[in-house]
């Protein structure tokens, strides 16, 4: 099941790289992982979020929540 795995928010934006100062610098957050796909982020109490690239063409339903399994 799905709930026994871990969940973190995925952001989508156009603009990944834009972002980043935001995140890094402005809000302080320590970058987890850098990928393909995206910047993920080091939040608090081992929790994590991450901007990333859309997969197509905007929907107006975008996923925010991921379960890496």
């Amino acid at each position: 099941m799905l709930r026994d795995h871990p969940a973190y928010a995925a952001l989508p934006t156009a603009d990944v790289e834009g972002l980043r100062p935001f995140y890094e610098d402005t809000l302080g957050f320590a970058v987890r992982a850098v990928t393909p796909a995206g910047v993920y982020y080091q939040a608090g109490d081992g929790t994590y979020f991450a901007i990333t690239k859309p997969t197509g063409p905007a929907s107006g339903a975008p996923s925010h929540l991921r379960c890496p399994v």
